[in-house]
């Protein structure tokens, strides 16, 4: 995903683009249900993966995120191109933190265990990472 931090001291002012990868903590209380598929987990772990993938590949994946008041990016984005417009500026932090908002609701706890979204670990690069906890 792409974006631009507007007003940086630095480079991070230019267009470009990242490799983000997203580590997905769940909270909850074991599924205690005898015979169930989920029985002694939390959520399956495919279910997580096949949720964030499904969000990721809708709304991030080579796409371009923009804070909503980037004069130059509110004037050049348009109809061809993936955009996603944000009243943030996107920096990893708010990212993160915004990334935790979508995903939240729609981790869904089937079997009344307090499943929760408890943290999203986001690197920008291998070596650079924000924490944005519940």
């Amino acid at each position: 995903m792409g974006h631009r931090v507007p007003n940086h001291k630095s480079k991070c002012k230019n267009v470009h683009w990242h490799r983000y990868t997203a580590y997905i903590t769940m909270q909850w209380d074991i599924v205690d249900i005898n015979g169930s598929s989920d029985e002694w987990m939390v959520i399956d772990f495919s279910d997580i993966k096949t949720i964030a993938k499904w969000f990721i590949d809708e709304y991030l994946d080579h796409w371009y995120m923009y804070y909503e008041k980037d004069d130059i990016w509110t004037y050049i984005a348009n109809e061809d191109m993936k955009t996603l417009k944000v009243p943030f500026i996107p920096t990893a932090e708010n990212i993160a933190k915004w990334l935790f908002e979508q995903l939240d609701p729609l981790f869904i706890d089937t079997y009344k265990t307090n499943l929760k979204l408890k943290q999203i670990k986001l690197y920008e690069t291998p070596t650079s990472y924000v924490i944005y906890k519940w």
